[in-house]
């Protein structure tokens, strides 16, 4: 299984969910410091630093997930 995050914050959820045995696929958040702590506590996640409503799946390319 994988996950998929929006509106991820500094990766609380994220963070479970790894520690569950679920890793996160890719990851959304809007606010530049939080995003900046995310990117810092997940580096092998992809971070798409953007505003949720500017985001596709085919745009931005996200692979599918079991978990959103």
């Amino acid at each position: 299984m994988k996950a998929g995050a929006l509106f991820s914050g500094i990766g609380g959820f994220c963070y479970g969910f790894e520690a569950a045995g679920v890793p996160t696929a890719w990851a959304v958040e809007f606010d530049r410091h939080a995003a900046d702590t995310y990117a810092h506590n997940f580096t092998k996640t992809r971070l798409i630093c953007n505003d949720i409503r500017d985001v596709s799946v085919a745009k931005d390319n996200l692979e599918p997930v079991d978990v959103l």
